[in-house]
């Protein structure tokens, strides 16, 4: 199999576990001498320099650690954030600093604890000393803090604070704070090598136990997990059993034993909760909720065969129309016999289930008519918001002005998408976003307002016993004013959010209030969050080390993943980002979960920008066992440092950086593997560098190009050579990835990793159709095994490939777009209708 060498970088940035082993060493060795307060009539010995209890006491101290570590490194997990190339990048020098730190820290330790002790007498000079210390620290780094709010974005962050921001400084400092004061306290009487194990064990044990209340311990394998988290609770017990014999063999007084019986106490406590959450909340990944690769897949085509099956009940107008009103609880628009003669005549596999469309336009049902017009004129009336505009009048559809040239593209193309059914439609304007980027992220509080009037709304026509239809003749009500604002105009309901994060600002906000996203801050962004695939995640048994997704729905819901706001280019840093918190009705080809835009089908897909051609396609048994990707950094603007965190970036580090192994273990038998039958990545960036400051294009050239180069080593090749290979990757971009829709119609099997949802994704089923990955990517060589070398893996592979091509040919043709889009619009010409309360088809 293959590993990812990745973490091994996370080891070398645990150097505080040293701590203890390097006070005893310095205390061994210093001229200085360690005095601890004398109790019950205890002597002062002579100092005995370097003897069986220092050496001894160092020993264990360094076991401890290295069991620490390893304890840390299989209960954590790496994000996968990428270190720039280049020796001199600071980035790459924070290992170094820490172990600078570390060391500095232990000189600390032991002269503040010396100075603690010869001033055992002098209690008010002691503290008094303390106080100006921590104060003159605090004055430095308040000083230092300052050179960084000239950038705005420091600024924001520091005087915008959430309340669980807040919340979590505040408790992080309140116990750092109390911790120093009580380890102050005991310095007269305690040795400073055990005074910073137990700093050190104490904030190793606070991190196992909340890993093990969040249920993610471990899934790097329990045995080893158990042996070294047992070494390290047994090295705590004997540093603490051998700490009297350092105290002595430095000439000092064992120290008062009421303490060191006090540390043993809650060292017993301690040692109980941590084995007793162990027991309790150890994920049971191993036992109910894991499947066989088979069965998974088996539950996820009976459950596609199921919705299919639902989606198309009807065979009459009858029956169609009486079924829309018991899913929706509403009638149909009117018209609703045009589109289904269309849907019909057409082809569609799909009759009953739009929910995608249900779901979209329901919070629009709890703003009156008037204002939604409103805010569509508004949206077209102003250029700075990259919004196009489709018009539609008397059955004919036009561009509306205003439309920048360079994106007239699209609106041409969503004009040709709708004329064919345009004369069934009422007038109408259209806001089309023109950016792949979502705009409109509607708190929770205010979108459950709406769902709550928009179903009244609702349930008022459902009561109305007189349905109209649509009606021409009456007075116009959308105006044909083609004033368009200057480009320096800007609205007073966008918020321009480019290039800054917006997790905790737009996303976490449309969440429930018990939420991680609304309770919770992920700080690290190193470490992955290994209790938020739980949701979403499964064990296999195919001898896959990490747990897929069951549930693409759940994987891609920002609202229990707080670690994804520093794993995705979207959320870190997105160009352009223009965003409000109204209920604005934009039409976009994407959107994350939070962001409420009206999902339309992509004038890149309509058009065929990357089209399949099924002459240059070839045989599965033909294709090449290799995951092909090529592409360019358009998942976010790199700024800052910001790009390590992306997910297209990650992606190609990950796929390059993964070491080969020739061995494999299948039905209970170790397979010796040769080149020829290992699957291989051929990943690449092959575009300029265009989306980022000047110094991160640079890092990014020299990280994924190589120091000092100005072209790639993969090359750019035709779109038609994807078919070439059997496993294809599709990434997120800006906004949702064009090529999705092409791959499935080849015969290749597709991998499909990211957060945008498209307008297709209720009628796309994972593991049926293509392959879903978690962003995170810890699976992805395990499932480029299963499938690739793995003999039923193999047969399964081509299978998924063949259900994914087939459905792609019924379900996501240009037809398919028109019929989802001609439903869409008799439901967007109801909703904007001053009489929509009494608008509705009767059979």
């Amino acid at each position: 199999m293959l590993k990812n060498s990745h973490g091994r970088e996370e080891l070398t940035r645990r150097a505080q576990v040293f701590l203890p082993a390097l006070v005893v060493l310095y205390t061994t060795f210093s001229p200085s001498t360690i005095r601890l307060q004398q109790h019950n009539g205890d002597q002062a010995r002579s100092r005995r320099c370097c003897n069986v209890a220092h050496l001894r006491y160092f020993v264990i101290a360094i076991a401890w650690a290295c069991a620490t570590r390893a304890t840390l490194a299989l209960s954590t997990q790496s994000a996968g954030a990428i270190c720039p190339a280049g020796f001199l990048r600071w980035e790459r020098q924070i290992p170094i600093a820490q172990v600078v730190t570390v060391i500095l820290d232990a000189l600390l330790l032991f002269y503040l604890s010396k100075w603690r002790q010869d001033t055992v007498d002098d209690a008010p000079q002691a503290w008094g000393f303390v106080s100006k210390l921590f104060l003159g620290s605090a004055g430095v780094l308040a000083l230092l803090a300052c050179f960084s709010l000239h950038n705005a974005r420091n600024t924001r962050w520091a005087f915008g604070l959430h309340f669980v921001e807040i919340r979590d400084l505040l408790t992080d400092s309140t116990v750092a704070s109390l911790g120093l004061i009580l380890g102050f306290h005991v310095m007269s009487d305690m040795h400073p090598s055990t005074l910073g194990m137990i700093v050190t064990a104490s904030g190793v044990y606070a991190h196992q136990l909340v890993r093990m209340l969040q249920t993610a311990l471990p899934m790097d394998g329990s045995l080893p997990y158990m042996i070294a988290s047992g070494l390290t609770i047994v090295g705590v017990g004997l540093l603490l059993r051998y700490e009297k014999d350092i105290a002595s063999a430095s000439g000092s007084s064992p120290g008062d034993p009421r303490l060191i019986r006090f540390l043993l106490m809650w060292y017993v406590v301690l040692v109980g909760v941590l084995c007793g959450t162990y027991l309790i909340f150890y994920p049971d990944f191993n036992s109910t909720d894991t499947l066989s690769f088979p069965d998974l897949l088996s539950a996820a085509n009976t459950k596609s065969d199921a919705w299919i099956a639902r989606a198309n009940q009807s065979s009459t107008l009858e029956v169609a129309a009486k079924e829309y009103q018991q899913r929706y609880g509403v009638a149909p628009p009117p018209n609703f016999d045009k589109w289904y003669e269309y849907a019909v005549a057409n082809g569609s596999p799909i009759i009953d289930d739009f929910s995608q469309i249900n779901d979209d336009l329901l919070p629009f049902w709890g703003v009156e008519p008037k204002v939604l017009r409103d805010r569509t004129k508004h949206s077209l009336g102003i250029p700075w918001l990259g919004i196009g505009g489709i018009r539609i009048r008397g059955g004919k559809v036009n561009v509306a002005p205003g439309t920048p040239g360079s994106h007239m593209w699209m609106m041409t193309s969503m004009k040709n998408m709708i004329e064919d059914f345009a004369e069934h439609l009422p007038d109408m304007d259209l806001a089309i976003n023109l950016n792949d980027e979502p705009r409109v992220a509607i708190p929770f509080e205010d979108m459950s307002g709406l769902h709550g009037v928009g179903l009244e709304s609702r349930t008022k026509l459902l009561n109305s016993e007189d349905r109209k239809t649509f009606d021409r003749s009456k007075s116009a009500v959308w105006g044909d004013d083609d004033a368009v604002k200057g480009p320096e105009q800007r609205s007073p309901f966008f918020e321009d959010r480019i290039r800054d994060q917006n997790y905790y600002d737009f996303v976490a906000p449309t969440c429930p209030p018990d939420s991680a996203a609304r309770n919770t801050r992920w700080w690290s962004r190193k470490e992955a969050c290994r209790g938020c695939l739980l949701p979403h995640a499964i064990r296999v048994f195919e001898a896959l080390e990490n747990p897929v997704v069951s549930n693409w729905t759940s994987a891609t819901d920002l609202c229990h993943q707080p670690d994804l706001a520093y794993l995705h280019g979207f959320l870190l840093s997105p160009a352009p980002a223009l965003f409000t918190r109204d209920a604005f009705p934009v039409f976009s080809q994407s959107r994350t979960s939070g962001f409420a835009d009206i999902l339309v089908p992509s004038p890149w897909n309509y058009d065929d920008k990357a089209a399949y051609d099924e002459n240059e396609d070839m045989e599965w048994s033909k294709k090449k066992n290799t995951m092909f990707w090529r592409g360019s950094s358009s998942d976010g603007y790199a700024a800052w440092g910001s790009w390590q965190g992306f997910l297209r970036a990650r992606f190609v580090q990950a796929a390059n950086s993964i070491m080969r192994v020739t061995k494999l273990q299948q039905d209970g038998r170790t397979l010796v593997l040769g080149p020829d039958d290992l699957p291989n990545f051929d990943v690449g960036f092959v575009s300029r560098w265009t989306k980022c400051h000047r110094e991160d294009c640079q890092s990014e050239k020299d990280t994924f190009w190589g120091i000092g180069q100005d072209s790639p080593d993969k090359s750019q090749v035709p779109f038609t050579d994807h078919w070439k290979y059997a496993h294809l990757m599709d990434l997120d971009g800006a906004g949702f990835s064009g090529r999705f829709i092409p791959f499935l119609r080849s015969k290749s099997l597709v991998y499909r990793s990211g957060l945008f949802r498209t307008w297709f994704n209720e009628r796309v089923h994972a593991w049926r159709h293509y392959v879903p990955v978690d962003v995170r990517l810890h699976e992805l060589w395990d499932l480029l095994s299963y499938f690739g070398i793995d003999t039923e893996g193999k047969r399964r592979a081509e299978a998924i490939a063949e259900e994914g091509r087939a459905w792609s040919r019924k379900a996501l043709r240009r037809e398919d777009m028109r019929i989802y889009m001609f439903r869409l619009l008799l439901e967007w010409g109801r909703l904007v209708d001053d009489e929509r309360d009494q608008l509705g088809f009767a059979v």
